[in-house]
């Protein structure tokens, strides 16, 4: 068992201390991580191609002090053609003596059609903390910043904390969703009333040094109704102790920040009982109307198509007076020769619900003008007039005899 204990003078020589020796007063003091008092902190972002960016930061890592001054690029390895990879970027403290040193490095993850992230380095001399994971899909060739995982503040690479060893965000939020899930079970079979939660999320940059008077910025928030989350870098604050709601518009932190600090606001507010139960038969029934929009049944479908020549008339099952927008007559192509349909060339006709006068159609005349092809290659035109009733579309005696008219027929009619 030995004892140590320091600093003391030196006498000829006889209290020499190592770096070592410096540090460790502060091991138990200050934790290991990310400094967190600028929220984008050695922040990985994607930038062009397979570049990142690690943005400029101060930390603690292998209980040494850690500062990079300015932004740094770092390339991926070209992806795979077939499998996709996890890299990592991490922060590597190297106290071995050839090297005395610490620097930020891509650790390349081993290609799989299951990747997993590679493992990080931690020995007597190598200690390394991830800053970020990177989904490199098969065949890659740039990286967007959605497959960056953000991993300060995990325990793969805390954020320094003071006097208090570094938080266990894992453990604790399984706690937090145990506990959460052990009250729903109990109260959700006992909830009486319809209940809406809204959330509504904004998010705020300080302007000024040692700022505490922070707008919300979220107009719906009610401080004597709705739940309110404070979040700085990641973390929530604790109300009360770490800030004060000053009304519906803004909080009061306790302690000021520095300029450029995100702080972050997260507002719930429920909808309950009665209210809640109207705006859910509202919107139960929009999507009923919508569903019928999307289905239609046809008020008038003929086997075989009509000319709607002299003498022949559409009938449809409902009148256009009671419909929501009116009707829409569907077209065919007739092959004269062989007797049947073409339903490569349909074509749509709408009709409003009143006529051009304003009023419900009573034997109004529409000419109406259709391209077609019977060979796929030569482009010919048949022209029809047609009277609309409220009830039903009729033909003319001039479509009795030969013409292009008798290439189109009317097969149905929907409602719209």
């Amino acid at each position: 068992m030995a004892i140590k204990c320091g600093f003391f003078n030196s006498v000829g020589q006889d209290r020499l201390y190592t770096a070592e020796d410096m540090n460790e007063p502060y091991k138990e003091l200050i934790s290991n991580g990310v400094l967190a008092t600028k929220s984008d902190y050695l922040q990985v972002m994607a930038q062009s191609g397979l570049t990142v960016t690690v943005k400029a930061g101060r930390g603690i890592f292998g209980d040494k002090w850690f500062l990079s001054d300015s932004d740094i690029s770092l390339t991926l390895n070209q992806a795979s053609g077939t499998l996709p990879r996890i890299d990592s970027i991490v922060v590597r403290i190297d106290r071995s003596e050839s090297v005395r040193g610490a620097s930020i490095q891509v650790r390349t993850g081993v290609a799989s059609s299951s990747p997993v992230a590679p493992t990080m380095f931690r020995d007597d001399y190598v200690t390394e903390y991830r800053l970020a994971d990177i989904s490199v899909g098969a065949g890659a060739t740039s990286i967007s910043q959605s497959k960056i995982t953000d991993k300060r503040g995990s325990k793969d690479c805390g954020w320094v904390t003071s006097l208090v060893q570094q938080v266990d965000t894992d453990t604790l939020y399984n706690q937090w969703q145990d506990a959460f899930e052990e009250w729903f079970a109990d109260v959700k079979d006992t909830l009486a009333s319809s209940t809406l939660i809204r959330s509504y999320d904004a998010t705020y940059t300080t302007a000024v040094q040692d700022e505490t008077a922070i707008p919300i910025q979220i107009s719906q928030f009610n401080q004597n109704l709705d739940i309110l989350q404070v979040y700085i870098n990641g973390l929530m604050l604790v109300k009360g102790v770490e800030y004060t709601i000053t009304d519906n518009t803004r909080i009061k932190l306790t302690n000021g920040v520095d300029k450029g600090t995100q702080v972050s606001f997260v507002v719930y507010k429920s909808i309950d009982g009665s209210d809640a139960e109207t705006v859910v038969q509202q919107v139960y029934a929009l999507q009923t109307e919508v569903n019928g929009l999307k289905v239609a049944s046809a008020l008038y479908n003929h086997a075989s198509g009509v000319y709607l020549n002299s003498g022949s008339s559409a009938v449809a099952s409902k009148n256009l007076s009671n419909c929501r927008g009116g009707w829409v007559l569907v077209w065919t192509g007739f092959d004269l020769t062989g007797a049947k349909f073409k339903d490569e060339y349909i074509q749509t006709t709408v009709i409003p619900k009143t006529s051009h006068k304003g009023t419900t159609w009573n034997g109004e005349s529409m000419t109406l003008s259709f391209v077609y092809s019977t060979d796929g290659s030569t482009v010919t035109q048949a022209v029809k007039t047609i009277k609309v009733y409220d009830n039903r579309v009729e033909g003319g005696a001039s479509y009795n005899g030969t013409g292009n008219n008798r290439n189109i027929c009317l097969k149905a009619i929907y409602e719209y």
